[in-house]
């Protein structure tokens, strides 16, 4: 907590955004333990809308209070609890051999789905970085939803788990899926975890398009022009297109295109159907508070 007579948190605008100024400026508010949102002059002189909202819910956030949670009502999660993870990978340099990959996760820590876990770091090799990132994931889950005197003998791990892993190409999904998916999902198996591992494919070239205006945000395509129709309630594999925020045409009016989101899923443990997996892949593109 503040010291006695001081604020928990406070809005510091700086006129550039000049390091030197934020370094020293952080250190002096942090001891203090007040929290700091910090603004530049030129951003805090537009007194827009939307500028002021999101000021706002930044100043929330850091105050462990959420501006909204999603409403998962109609999708069959499990009860004792689902886990949400994201995976991102950036290869750094060019070539093979000893390349350097920022591998990043973020991964939810409560069952309303507003504490996350991040982690991110640099590494020769993303498959061993990711499997030990996902076993803090399940840990750092447990101790947010295990009572204290059991976290030790007892840890209460989520019962299921949608992972998303962007950073792919298609050239990548096979390797992904002999070296990378194997061993999470022994590590899911060994805590008793069923999961969904679903790829995020942003760098094809399927662009799609609507003759009456520009596709909303929340559209899915999951027939036609996927890969792996979905003629059955009982499946392994499938893949959608996702259109998750307005996006700005390659031109104004109907008929103009855009290029979508694709989602593919390559392992399917929990008892989610398709179809609420994609909304709820909706419902999880719009958590983000910044």
């Amino acid at each position: 907590s503040s010291l006695p007579g001081l604020p928990q948190i406070g809005m510091v605008v700086v006129p550039t955004s000049s390091p030197e100024d934020y370094d020293f400026l952080k250190k002096f508010f942090q001891e203090r333990n007040i929290t700091t949102q910090f603004v530049t002059e030129a951003k805090a002189m537009e007194a827009k809308t939307a500028v002021v909202g999101k000021i706002l819910m930044q100043m929330m956030t850091k105050m462990n209070i959420f501006p909204w949670t999603a409403d998962f009502r109609g999708i069959s999660l499990h009860p004792a609890g689902t886990m949400f993870v994201g995976i991102d990978v950036v290869r750094e340099g060019r070539g093979f051999g000893n390349r350097q990959h920022l591998v990043t996760m973020v991964s939810s820590n409560n069952k309303e789905y507003t504490q996350y876990y991040s982690q991110a770091e640099h590494c020769t090799e993303g498959v061993t970085c990711i499997g030990t990132f996902f076993k803090k994931a399940l840990d750092s889950w447990a101790v947010h939803n295990t009572p204290q005197e059991q976290l030790q003998t007892q840890p209460c791990y989520p019962r299921g788990c949608f992972i998303y892993r962007n950073g792919v190409s298609d050239a990548e999904i096979d390797r992904i899926e002999k070296e990378e998916l194997p061993s999470l999902k022994k590590l899911a198996e060994d805590h008793a975890v069923t999961m969904d591992y679903i790829l995020v494919l942003r760098k094809g070239n399927t662009r799609v398009f609507n003759f009456e205006g520009t596709l909303q945000p929340g559209t899915v395509i999951d027939k036609a022009i996927t890969t792996h129709p979905l003629d059955t309630e009982v499946f392994k594999q499938g893949d959608f297109f996702l259109v998750s925020q307005p996006c700005i045409p390659d031109r104004p009016g109907p008929g103009s295109t855009l290029r979508p989101t694709h989602y593919r899923l390559i392992l399917h443990q929990t008892p989610v159907p398709m179809d609420q997996l994609e909304l709820l892949t909706v419902k999880l593109s719009l958590l983000y508070f910044n």
